[in-house]
């Protein structure tokens, strides 16, 4: 978005009231940061999907949890999270 003029910063310059949320899988800074990532990877490369295996006894192979959970308390959170901003902001006026 950085390069279509729509990055947070230019944003936060264009409309100071506005709340952002950005959201990176694996960090902003390090080795994997622009790498993309989504739940059935994310649950691999953190060893989720492993643990959940072995929590079903099935060692053969890694087993995803049902549903893409990451994804969801990931949005979650960061709606909570932006929620959060406006209801200082709007008790700070």
């Amino acid at each position: 978005l950085d390069r279509f003029g729509l990055g947070s910063e230019d944003l936060a310059r264009a409309h100071p009231g506005l709340v952002v949320v950005e959201l990176c899988a694996y960090s902003r800074l390090g080795p994997w940061a622009t790498k993309r990532g989504f739940d059935s990877l994310v649950q691999c490369a953190s060893g989720l999907a492993h643990e959940h295996s072995v929590a079903l006894g099935r060692l053969d192979q890694p087993e995803h949890l049902p549903a893409q959970f990451l994804d969801y308390v990931t949005g979650y959170l960061a709606a909570t999270g932006a929620m959060q901003c406006l209801g200082q902001r709007s008790s700070a006026t």
